[in-house]
């Protein structure tokens, strides 16, 4: 699932969909989902993803049941409020995963097929050590990003979500502004074999449209036996970015 400061990007080009005082809350929301308490080698957490992000049981696609969130936890909530910028965030969040899982990993395990023959899912920690590069080199580039506002203080969070440990969320607040200032510069020079800064970049613009049309087309949209908001994309705008999504260097991993 997508890296943490494409979540934040998309939720600064969707910010316009809450009041402006209450537009941190809504970024805070969009990083909900990942607060799970890790393990010592962040393979499970507590609660799980399962939980989390609402996943359904593979193969089914999409992969998480956004509406199932929308319908039990936002639905019914007033929308000039800060509960519903953090609930609203918590939705797009998910909303941006499922779009991340139909563009980047899908055309990942295609495309270097071989390194997840021999790693299996330890072959994602070499793709997102391109990914969490990319984050640094954006933040690197826009000091005016939500993340620098965030850093120097979080707004006031109430438990608005009984699925989440409020100490966990707030501790994975701190490790993710943490993460990003601790002083380790990305080379902006190097080779992105895995994921290069067009690709980052298209897809936080798709993604981002295609959430505006969602929310656009959700309110008037019958939707009760749908697993996810997706369905209300065409099928266009559901095909993986095709290969290579990142610089051309000849790794053989394809």
């Amino acid at each position: 699932m997508g890296s943490w400061i494409y979540h934040l990007r998309v939720a600064e080009a969707l910010s316009a969909h809450v009041l402006a005082e209450h537009a941190l809350v809504f970024t805070c929301g969009n990083l909900a989902p990942d607060s799970g308490r890790p393990n010592a080698d962040w393979t499970a957490f507590i609660p799980p993803k399962e939980v989390t992000h609402f996943l359904r049981p593979q193969p089914l696609r999409p992969r998480i049941a956004d509406l199932d969130y929308f319908r039990t936890y936002l639905q019914a909530v007033e929308p000039e409020t800060a509960e519903y910028a953090f609930l609203l965030g918590y939705f797009t969040h998910l909303l941006a995963d499922n779009l991340w899982i139909v563009h980047i990993e899908s055309s990942s395990r295609s495309e270097h097929k071989v390194l997840f023959a021999e790693r299996g899912s330890a072959a994602w920690n070499v793709l997102k050590e391109d990914w969490y590069d990319l984050d640094r080199l954006y933040l690197a580039e826009h000091p005016e990003s939500v993340f620098w506002r965030m850093s120097v203080g979080l707004p006031e969070l109430q438990p608005w979500l009984e699925l989440l440990d409020r100490g966990a969320y707030l501790d994975q607040l701190g490790y993710i502004c943490a993460y990003y200032t601790d002083g380790t510069v990305a080379d902006a020079r190097r080779s992105y074999p895995y994921l290069n800064r067009a690709t980052m970049d298209r897809c936080v613009a798709e993604s981002s449209r295609k959430i505006e049309h969602i929310l656009a087309q959700l309110p008037d949209a019958s939707l009760d036996d749908e697993p996810s908001a997706l369905c209300l994309l065409t099928p266009d705008d559901l095909q993986p970015f095709h290969a290579p999504l990142g610089d051309v260097t000849g790794i053989g991993s394809a």
